[in-house]
């Protein structure tokens, strides 16, 4: 299971509090402001609209009045007309026709409207209203309208006027003595122009460009405080002005969020440095303590003065402290045991080996005196001779690559006068492997199995000594041409298995164990057989030189051999 550090996870996750607040906060604005945006272009879409809507209706209003009176011939019959309530059939046909087509008129909107027309010289008048509070409306502006029409108190086109004490929207089509005047009353244009985007709280209001007040100076277009001011025209001079009271109720509620906002941010700014508190008197020190735990295991060294801000972690590092001396001190005494030990045993091996191979020589003076070979007996008592000075003169576990290929050498040369043409060698080994270090005789029992094991008179058996360099790696390689290991064989040795039987086999042993022993992490004996037949041993081990073992401190082979 993967450790985690608590310091370094409080310190993420306060980062993490701070960014999400601070990203919050920022969606929040931007989605208000943009919820504002929209609301306002929708509502001021929805204004321009229904005031280009009106003011083409109010155009298009204009357009029939003028047509009809530019056209309709028959409206000048009806000022020869003497007695206006004893009409001729043909103008009362008139009438009534006009009076139809104003109608028609009035029912194309939504709004409350009417339409009047006056003659001066007979006093001829018409109007559409059809219904009950149409008729009353138009029966209070009555006096009013006739009076502004006989005194000609109007302009030509729409106008605001004050009729019977209300706002009417007002347009006047004039025509020799004949006057055809549209009203439509402002408060239910007003209705008609109201919409459910504005909200609750909006007003309307209208002026003309010639009538500016102070008042009407206040609605120029744009967001005032909370109130947001949407102005337009119609028919040319008319203009109306929309005024939403509180539109920056949404901003109220971006406030109270940004309120909200803060009061989380200050929270979380007290929860962080809360942590960071903890984590700055508690978790560090420990941390530390926890890092002085891991230097023993480095070089011994306990520091105790790091942990001085707890009380408590400091007494613990002075029992640490001295549990430390206790255990360097046990240390160094199992050590010094254990190199005894291992020095005991390296001796008992290394005369397990000397033993063998004086039995061999002797079998091998033996089988020469029985076939009468005294000059050859001669030579190689002469050659074990130098053999063995150098077994009894080399006190040390360790030797030079160089002197023990001299030594297997020698010992070749002995089997050659044994086994006369029964086998052949070679030995290249790389002269930058020549002087590292490894034990005594460890290749030499190699050697031996390969001869012991492959030579029969019936074949020449090839034996071949390599070596190289592989990094800081010595790979000693020892291949012969015989029949090589069997299957079960191999797997045994290469899984380190006991293969001694009997007495047998006693040198492969003690060489793995005295390979082991001298580089218990990095020394290795590989078995296998070559792809042509034979036998193939690989010996692995660190390139370590004389003069380097000589400087290695003596520390660090303390750790390595305790270990």
């Amino acid at each position: 299971m993967k450790e985690r550090n608590l310091s370094k996870m409080i310190s993420w996750m306060s980062v993490f509090l701070v960014v999400i607040v601070a990203v919050n906060f920022a969606i929040t604005t931007l989605t208000f402001h943009q919820v504002n945006r929209n609301t306002r272009r929708q509502q001021e879409e929805v204004f321009y609209m229904d005031i280009a809507e009106v003011g083409e209706r109010l155009s298009m209003i204009h357009m029939m009045m003028v047509s009809e009176l530019a056209s309709d011939n028959d409206l000048d019959l009806l000022l020869a007309e003497e007695d206006k309530w004893n009409l001729s059939l043909p103008n009362y046909r008139t009438i009534k026709r006009v009076n139809m087509l104003l109608g028609n008129w009035k029912e194309s909107v939504s709004y409350r409207m009417g339409f009047y027309l006056y003659c001066r010289e007979s006093g001829i008048e018409m109007a559409s209203s059809t219904k009950v509070t149409e008729f009353e409306g138009a029966v209070r502006i009555h006096p009013e309208l006739v009076e502004r029409i006989k005194e000609r108190d109007y302009e030509v086109g729409w106008q605001l006027m004050q009729l019977a004490g209300e706002t009417y929207l007002v347009d006047f089509v004039q025509k020799n003595e004949i006057t055809l005047t549209c009203f439509i009353h402002l408060g239910s244009l007003f209705e008609y122009l109201g919409k459910p985007v504005y909200g609750e709280d909006y007003r309307f209001r209208v002026w003309t460009d010639g009538g500016v007040s102070a008042e009407t100076l206040s609605w120029e277009p744009g967001l005032y405080g909370s109130d947001l001011i949407i102005c337009g025209s119609f028919a040319d001079r008319i203009r109306v002005g929309l005024r939403i009271d509180g539109y920056n109720h949404q901003n109220e509620s971006l406030q109270i969020q940004i309120f909200l906002g803060g009061m989380l941010f200050v929270v979380i700014f007290l929860v962080t440095g809360f942590l960071y508190l903890v984590n700055r008197s508690i978790l560090r020190p420990i941390l530390r303590f926890n890092e002085g735990l891991a230097e023993i295991r480095r070089d011994e060294i306990y520091d105790e003065k790091t942990h001085y801000q707890m009380k408590e972690l400091e007494e613990a590092s002075d029992i640490m402290r001295e549990l430390v001396g206790r255990i360097k001190n046990l240390r160094i005494a199992i050590y010094e045991k254990t190199l005894e030990q291992q020095k005991l045993r390296m001796e008992f091996l290394s005369l397990q080996i000397q033993p063998h191979f004086y039995l061999n020589c002797l079998n091998i003076l033996f089988s020469m005196a029985q076939m009468h070979r005294y000059q050859e007996i001669q030579s190689l008592i002469g050659c074990i001779s130098v053999y063995l000075r150098y077994v009894f003169h080399n006190a040390d576990e360790m030797v030079r690559v160089k002197d023990e290929l001299t030594h297997i050498e020698k010992y070749l040369e002995i089997q050659k006068i044994r086994y006369q043409e029964g086998f052949s060698y070679r030995i290249a080994v790389d002269p930058a492997v020549t002087d590292a270090r490894m034990p005594c005789l460890v290749l030499q029992t190699f050697v031996e199995n390969a001869l012991k094991h492959t030579v029969d008179w019936e074949r020449e058996i090839q034996l071949t000594i390599t070596g190289k360099r592989d990094g800081q790696t010595v790979c000693l390689c020892v291949e012969d041409t015989g029949d090589g290991f069997d299957e079960e064989m191999l797997r045994r040795l290469n899984r380190g298995e006991d293969i001694c039987e009997e007495g047998h086999r006693i040198g492969i042993m003690n060489a793995r164990s005295r390979i082991q022993m001298c580089f218990p992490d990095s020394g290795t004996i590989w078995f296998g057989n070559r792809c042509g037949g034979g036998a193939r041993v690989v010996i692995r081990f660190p390139l370590v030189t004389e003069e380097e073992r000589k400087q290695e401190p003596a520390e660090m082979i303390f750790e390595e051999r305790a270990e």
